[in-house]
């Protein structure tokens, strides 16, 4: 494949091929184990969903977009998160950072959480982000992701949820149902903050009260907003 496509169509294939047997493998659990009949024009906007944020990650042509950091309304914490893996599935990392609606720094996590895709760690890393702040008492949040996949189900409430992370996902919607909440999407340049974060190795889980001295440049990158987000 590698010589017949250039590593932009060669990486969005085998996504595709690796996101067609997660489906199938996907669809069988929720059969056998919940009893859930298969719905495959559900399984077919998933995987289109999925391309669709693969695609927009891609390598190419690209042109510089500017575009500002906008600060939480008054009383509101900001959390920017990210996820990731380092394999196709991988080891599922996180990173969040949480700013209120003056800028301040009000702390920021990472942790590691088992093996999987990508999407998988950047809905997970988001589930954690919302437990945080409800544990710490934030009641009004707004998220802000770089995954269009995590901004739709957590505007649309989809039930395309990865089969392991279901359990999750209706404890979530519950603790979302003592919030106030806003979800945004943010392109990957513009998260830089948490980008930054995912480069720091761990354990399992550690957080920050204080600004890590590695983190304090990207800070006041996204205080200052001077960003810049490659887009086709």
């Amino acid at each position: 494949m590698a010589r017949n496509f250039s590593p932009q169509v060669s990486s969005v294939w085998r996504l595709a091929v690796v996101t067609v047997i997660w489906l199938v493998w996907d669809q069988r659990n929720k059969c056998l184990f919940d009893g859930v009949s298969a719905h495959p024009s559900r399984a077919l906007a998933h995987f289109w969903a999925l391309m669709r944020e693969a695609d927009s990650c891609r390598l190419g042509c690209m042109k510089n977009s500017a575009f500002n950091l906008s600060p939480p309304p008054l009383r509101f914490i900001k959390v920017n998160v990210d996820g990731g893996t380092d394999g196709a599935p991988g080891r599922l990392s996180g990173r969040g950072v949480y700013r209120d609606s003056f800028g301040v720094f009000r702390g920021c996590f990472a942790v590691d959480q088992g093996s999987g895709f990508a999407f998988e760690a950047e809905l997970a890393t988001t589930f954690f982000a919302i437990e945080i702040a409800c544990e710490k008492g934030w009641s009004n949040l707004w998220l802000e992701s770089d995954s269009t996949y995590v901004v739709n189900v957590l505007k649309n409430h989809q039930s395309l949820v990865p089969w392991r992370l279901l359990g999750r996902w209706h404890r979530i919607r519950r603790l979302l149902g003592d919030l106030h909440f806003v979800v945004s999407h943010i392109f990957r340049k513009g998260n830089a903050s948490a980008d930054r974060l995912t480069r720091e190795p761990i354990d399992y889980f550690e957080w920050w009260n204080q600004v890590p001295a590695f983190l304090v440049p990207f800070l006041n990158r996204d205080w200052l907003s001077e960003f810049y987000c490659f887009t086709l």
